[in-house]
């Protein structure tokens, strides 16, 4: 707009409204600018989308449910670099976090079942000793103890207990 308005001024150099025309050329072509501009960044921002789409997906299929957090981290670093803030890195990275999070309350609940069951094995062991050396109150005692808090599965140690306390209390 600007080139053709300049031939029209070696061919008409007293041109009315000319400067106005210039400032409308100029305001176009910034405008025109402006819309190349913004459509630059819509294609990048389109392309990084798809990137970290791809990157979050392929962890995904390579991640399981006991991969830690930091090897997930690593396996979306190029997503992390490109932006740490993106919805879809923040989602995985909180799933994994939720994931972790539930096998250490299984882990410590499993733990919790194997010290509450060793300390009645214990318990069960040390009543039969007492009931071994005829120290039947203590036995009793031992056995009730156990009877109390003992697990479902250990029926056949259940059984022993029951019929050695009755034993002692006749005894």
């Amino acid at each position: 707009c600007l080139a053709e308005l300049s031939k029209l001024h070696q061919i008409v150099p007293a041109f009315d409204n000319s400067t106005e025309l210039q400032v409308f050329c100029r305001q176009g072509h910034d405008l025109t600018l402006k819309q190349q501009d913004n459509e630059r960044k819509d294609r990048e921002k389109a392309e990084a989308t798809r990137f970290i789409t791809q990157i979050v997906e392929d962890c995904r299929r390579q991640i399981k449910t006991s991969t830690p957090l930091d090897e997930v981290r690593i396996c979306l670093a190029p997503a992390i670099e490109r932006d740490p803030e993106h919805p879809l890195v923040l989602e995985l990275q909180s799933q994994v976090q939720v994931q972790q999070a539930e096998l250490d309350r299984q882990r410590q609940s499993a733990e919790s079942v194997k010290q509450r069951r060793q300390a009645a094995v214990r318990l069960f062991e040390r009543a039969k000793v007492h009931y071994k050396n005829g120290d039947f109150a203590k036995a009793l005692s031992a056995y009730e103890q156990f009877l109390n808090g003992s697990f479902s599965d250990m029926e056949t140690a259940r059984s022993e207990a029951q019929r050695d306390v009755a034993q002692a209390r006749k005894e």
